[in-house]
Formats: C-alpha cells, sequence, structure tokens
C-alpha cells in the first residue's frame, strides 16, 4: 500500500476500468467457471474491496489516518471514486453468476463509530444497495472488534455480516437484525480451528449459534490459516451439518 504521496494526489484519481486489469479480468473469468460448472450447487461469492480499506490501500495506514483528520473533503472525492469503480466491477462480477458480493472493509474496526459513519456507513450502504438491485445477496466484513460500529453494520442492509472473533458477543446484537440478516462467524482460527480438538471446534460451534440464536453462519472469525488441516476442516464442517441437522 501507500502508492500516493498525500491526500489531494489521491482525489485526483479518475475510476479504474476492470476489464483492463489482470486480476479483475481472472476474477471474472473464476466466478463464470464456477458458474458454468456448477450452478447453483453451491454459493458464488465475487469481491470488492470497501472505500476505508482501498484508501488505505492508496495512502498507507498512518497517513490515512491522519487524512481523515485534516483533509476529509479530499478523502471523501477518493472514496467517491472507490465505489464509483467498486459498482462497474460488482456489476459485472453478478452477470458472470456471482450469487453474492462481500465488500471487504476490514480497516473499518480501527477509526470509530464517528469516522465509520462520515466516511463508510453511506457509501458501504450504496454498495450494498447495487448489489441488491442487480439481484444478489451482499456480505460485509470488517476486521477486529467491530462492537462499537456494529448497529451501523447492520443498518447498511448486507445480507451477511462477518463477526470476527475479536468481538465479544453477537447476542447483543441480534435484536437488531432485519428480515434475512445473518451474522457470520466467529471461531477464532487459530486457537480453535487450526489448533483445536474435535471437541474444542464442536463446541465452538454450538457456542456461536447458541450466542447469535440461530441467526448465525457458523464460520471463522476471519480467515482460515494455511497450517489448519484437513481434519480440523472437517470436524468443522461436520460439527455444523451435525448442529443443523438436529
Amino acid at each position: 500500500g501507500g502508492h500516493l504521496p498525500d491526500a489531494i494526489s489521491a482525489s485526483k484519481l479518475s475510476h479504474y476500468n476492470p476489464l483492463e486489469n489482470i486480476r479483475c479480468v481472472n476474477q471474472l473469468k473464476e466466478i463464470r467457471e464456477f458458474r458454468e460448472q456448477l450452478g447453483n450447487e453451491i454459493l458464488i461469492v465475487g469481491w470488492v474491496e470497501g472505500p476505508i480499506t482501498e484508501y488505505i490501500d492508496l495512502r498507507k495506514a498512518t497517513e490515512a489516518s491522519i487524512d481523515f483528520c485534516l483533509d476529509p473533503a479530499s478523502v471523501e472525492k477518493t472514496m467517491d471514486t472507490i465505489v464509483e469503480s467498486a459498482i462497474e466491477f460488482i456489476t459485472l462480477q453478478i452477470k458472470e453468476g456471482a450469487h453474492c458480493i462481500g465488500i471487504g472493509d476490514s480497516f473499518g474496526s480501527q477509526i470509530g463509530p464517528d469516522m465509520y459513519n462520515q466516511f463508510a456507513f453511506n457509501r458501504e450502504k450504496q454498495l450494498v444497495d447495487h448489489i441488491h438491485n442487480m439481484g444478489a445477496l451482499a456480505k460485509l466484513h470488517i476486521c477486529g472488534n467491530t462492537e462499537a460500529i456494529l448497529p451501523s453494520i447492520i443498518k447498511t442492509g448486507a445480507d451477511i455480516i462477518d463477526i470476527d472473533h475479536l468481538v465479544p458477543s453477537m447476542s447483543v446484537f441480534k435484536s437488531l437484525l432485519g428480515p434475512g440478516q445473518v451474522f457470520c462467524g466467529k471461531a477464532n482460527p487459530v486457537s480453535i480451528i487450526q489448533d483445536g480438538t474435535p471437541e474444542i471446534i464442536r463446541q465452538s460451534v454450538i457456542d456461536d449459534s447458541r450466542e447469535a440464536q440461530g441467526r448465525c453462519i457458523v464460520s471463522a472469525g476471519c480467515e482460515i490459516t494455511p497450517g489448519t488441516s484437513i481434519e480440523n476442516m472437517h470436524a468443522f464442517k461436520t460439527s455444523a451439518q451435525t448442529l443443523f441437522s438436529s
């Protein structure tokens, strides 16, 4: 990250064309291949970066955080360009067959509720609304302890709201969920899924489901580590299947 020297330089960016970016093109090809091979057998999830995280990519975390305080006008102009570009990429992914689009705004937990609502909320909601207008589901992922901003995250209308393992409890926020909204989480990907015994994994699945009173997709509370064994992933899957079939 950190390609640009200052907030003003970032604000001069024009939106990118996903079809001119090899990584975007490859992602579209992957979605198309999954849809052709599997149809609706599995949930195909595309992805875009959210406005906070993409701005961090452009300016680095420390510099971006200073920009948020000293030059919010330039920051917001840049973020509007980011959202415009993301909407274009979302459209292409859904047309290729994605059932759902994930929005990754990982740094959102680091800036506090006031700045989250100033910079991220309306823009994330704009992405969610576009995804819904295209007939797909929206998934919102913000890393870390999002407890302070979870009410706002839920209000974006995202169908699937990722909950990091650092969030103390889902139960406090369950009543805020709208019809069709669910949490997704929140097993510790290292201490439970990578290093846990089958019994520890099973109990985690039960605890998370109870905590969300059933309004939860059983998942890791962030990315699965490369060191996670196939056996532990199988135990995780089996525990979830057993719970929800009972």
